[in-house]
């Protein structure tokens, strides 16, 4: 698929940034949190690989909202709310999308609640990733950031802003991988300086749409990881129980970026287009080969290496002609030195034995062995199908 550009549409007196993926229909919106600059998060492969899953079933219409990121920047941080759904709009009517569905995470997802409850003819329904109607604590909101921890995290912002350190929070699962403190560092510098990251930060602690939660009348799918240390799992679980219908995934993660997790992934597909690609078996190339590989990994790097391989190794794999699919499996019993192992199908035995020769291939080994290759044993195996 090629790699999007960013482009321009002009809303009121700003410039709203907006990239476009894949053809649809459907068409989705998706919108990341305030620590947004959508060039510099398309340069980190496993929220690529999310916009590119997405892109899959859909049309995705990707935009930094305004004050934030490569769009317009708004005096002081103030979080320009009336101008949330013009820009919307705006993005939408660039690209000729009369409805779409919102896919939000963390503070966008303020904006998407909104933007369903004022215009439902274009809201065809939201998903919120992570995501809040109020961020603060408050009387009636025990589930909030309680003030000590405001003006900690505030104070933080300010001290560290641009050093990525930050990363450790959002992507626990994956920030001690080589490289992505220093991205995440980058992400921060482009979208804001550490004053005016602040000032976000405390506008958003001001803003609270709670009171339009009953006035969502679109299907909304609320997802949130269980672990998540920056916005808890009562965030998410009051925006399930105030929006009527809305049905909650709790997902077993401590993340808040949004990753290409295959339940997550599956999740929003099945929400939007009513099916999973997986369960879609009429669409299935009938394969005749199973090529396995079983590693074992020191415990201490198994999360890491268990995040690099659904999010990035697996889904490059599959992207071979002829790939069909990739699972993978721990072992439970047995004598089997190798906890871990992969299962390939491919579709027939010459290809199988081409993507051995191929370089896509040469690129899987030599990005193994950069991350695990002194750290992991390995074996592979593969089997061709004798009956039926």
């Amino acid at each position: 698929m090629e790699r999007a550009s960013t482009q321009y549409v002009r809303s009121g007196d700003a410039d709203i940034a907006y990239r476009v993926s894949g053809t649809g229909p459907p068409d989705v919106v998706l919108v990341y949190d305030w620590g947004s600059h959508i060039e510099t998060l398309a340069e980190q492969p496993f929220l690529d690989e999310f916009l590119l899953s997405l892109a899959r079933f859909s049309r995705v219409l990707w935009f930094d909202m305004r004050g934030i990121g490569m769009s317009r920047a708004v005096v002081g941080g103030v979080i320009p709310v009336e101008s949330w759904v013009d820009d919307l709009e705006a993005v939408m009517d660039a690209v000729g999308s009369d409805e779409a569905t919102i896919v939000a995470q963390g503070h966008a997802a303020q904006m998407a609640i909104v933007a369903a409850a004022t215009h439902p003819e274009r809201v065809t329904s939201i998903v919120l990733i992570n995501g809040f109607a109020r961020f603060a604590r408050a009387d009636d909101y025990p589930v909030g950031m309680p003030p000590r921890v405001q003006r900690v995290y505030a104070r933080q912002i300010e001290l560290q802003w641009g050093t990525g350190a930050f990363a450790t929070l959002l992507g626990r699962s994956l920030a001690d991988r080589p490289g992505v403190v220093e991205w995440w560092g980058r992400v921060e510098r482009y979208g804001a300086t550490p004053g005016l990251a602040r000032a976000r930060f405390e506008s958003i602690l001001e803003l609270d749409v709670r009171d339009v939660l009953p006035l969502v009348d679109v299907p909304t799918l609320v997802i949130h990881n269980r672990h998540n240390e920056l916005v808890r799992v009562g965030h998410g679980r009051y925006l399930a129980e105030h929006i009527a219908g809305a049905k909650l995934l709790e997902r077993d993660s401590a993340d808040h970026w949004p990753l290409p997790d295959v339940d997550l992934v599956g999740a929003v597909e099945e929400f939007v287009t009513g099916s999973r690609s997986e369960l879609r078996h009429e669409e299935r190339v009938l394969a005749t080969v199973l090529f396995i590989v079983k590693a074992t990994i020191p415990r201490k790097k198994e999360t890491a290496f268990n995040r690099w391989y659904n999010d990035k190794h697996c889904p490059q794999f599959l992207r071979y002609p002829g790939a069909v699919s990739a699972r993978r499996y721990k072992a439970i019993m047995g004598e089997d030195k190798f906890r871990y192992m992969a299962v390939y199908e491919i579709q027939d035995e010459k290809t199988f034995r081409a993507l051995m020769k191929s370089g896509h291939m040469k690129a899987l080994r030599r990005d193994y062995d950069r991350w695990f290759g002194k750290v992991s044993e390995r074996a592979r195996f593969a089997y061709t199908q004798v009956w039926p």
